[in-house]
């Protein structure tokens, strides 16, 4: 290896985003690639010919189902952020779905909802918007990824 080669995968390592907009870079291009049947490929098809594709044996995919934007700013809203999608692991050798968890929320008033009072100031104590909300719920979800 190169030492060119070496100093740009440590400049990668110290720049998780870069990093990650490489890989997306990379499965956007390998998807683009795939031959596809939109009247009969499902999103597990699809996601187990990117795989095989990615030569991977593990493929997460996810499914938005709701992104709704708060009216509002941070201090108070007319109608809180509101997001829901699922994630699920994939064994790109057969499709089955190793694993799957979903996150369901709609940012309510701590005086709504005591008992999520944690979660409340988890989120900084403010009304959030639907990014920072699917932000919150990935890393929710990811805590209870099996290890």
């Amino acid at each position: 290896m190169s030492s060119k080669t070496i100093q740009r995968n440590a400049m990668k390592a110290k720049d998780p985003i870069r990093s990650t907009r490489d890989r997306v870079r990379t499965f956007l291009t390998v998807f683009e690639r795939i031959p596809k049947n939109e009247a009969e490929d499902t999103p597990r098809d699809l996601a187990q010919k990117t795989g095989h594709a990615l030569g991977a044996n593990l493929i997460i995919v996810g499914t938005v189902w709701k992104f709704k934007e708060r009216v509002g700013g941070a201090m108070g809203v007319e109608s809180p952020a509101s997001v829901a999608f699922a994630i699920g692991l994939i064994d790109v050798a057969d499709g089955r779905m190793l694993w799957k968890a979903a996150f369901d929320k709609t940012q309510r008033s701590l005086s709504e909802d005591i008992r999520d009072a944690r979660a409340f100031f988890q989120k900084e104590a403010k009304w959030l918007t639907a990014n920072e909300l699917a932000r919150y719920g990935v890393n929710e979800i990811f805590k209870k990824f099996p290890r």
